[in-house]
Parts: C-alpha cells; structure tokens; sequence
C-alpha cells in the first residue's frame, strides 16, 4: 500500500509480449481523493517526490521521456 499522491506507474516487458518494453501511466492524486492509500500489482514500479509529493508537471514530463523512442532504444541495450 502507498500513500495517495501522484505517481508515474511505469511496467517492463519482454521484447516477446510487446512491441514496446517500457509501458507508462499517469496517476494523479486529484482524480481520486477519497483515498488515503492505494495498492498496486507487484510488478508495476512506481515514480514518486520521495520527500514531497511530485507535481503533476513533473509527472507528465517524466512519462513523455519514459516514452521516447530514444529512451526505449536505451533501455532495449
């Protein structure tokens, strides 16, 4: 269980399942306030401001460079 506040959920995949291995998505606190805390699969890696939560501009550039190709091609090595 995490604490309710915005994230970058972020998921690898083998080359054999997906054309893409890095798939991303945005969770914004904002959509969901009734919760205090959220669950996740176990194998969704989550990015989080580990001292103050992130803000939500900092969550969509983190998922436009998490999904350029450049990025992908990196990772793919």
């Amino acid at each position: 269980m995490q604490d309710n506040q915005n994230y970058l959920f972020v998921k690898s995949f083998t080359a054999k399942k997906e054309r893409l291995r890095l798939q991303c998505s945005v969770y914004l606190l904002k959509k969901y306030t009734q919760y205090k805390k959220i669950g996740t699969q176990n194998k969704i890696n989550f990015v989080d401001g580990l001292i103050t939560e992130m803000p939500e501009c900092l969550v969509y550039a983190l998922y436009v460079i998490f999904n350029y190709n450049l990025y992908e091609e990196y990772y793919s090595i």
